[in-house]
């Protein structure tokens, strides 16, 4: 959760030093994409991040039938999930 939320500060803090978020001369999509958008693709970074190497860790790395596992594929799921719907919006 720390690395979600220190990524999208500093997604945020970067896009509006850049200037990427200050308003376009002609067709300006609104607030909410020019804020939403860095940190939407930000968040589908992550998650697919942790899906795919989670996804791998799980393969190859954890026990079958144990604990840990059941837990990395809990996280993995919802890191999968989080992809889906942050991916949709994104694009």
């Amino acid at each position: 959760m720390i690395l979600v939320a220190s990524t999208l500060v500093a997604v945020l803090l970067v896009a509006s030093i850049v200037g990427l978020t200050t308003p376009y001369l002609l067709g300006d999509p609104g607030d909410v994409v020019r804020w939403g958008l860095p940190a939407v693709k930000a968040l589908t970074n992550i998650s697919i991040a942790v899906a795919v190497g989670g996804s791998v860790f799980a393969a190859f790395v954890l026990p079958d039938g144990s604990r840990t596992l059941q837990r990395a594929h809990a996280v993995v799921a919802a890191s999968a999930t989080v992809w889906f719907v942050a991916g949709s919006i994104s694009y």
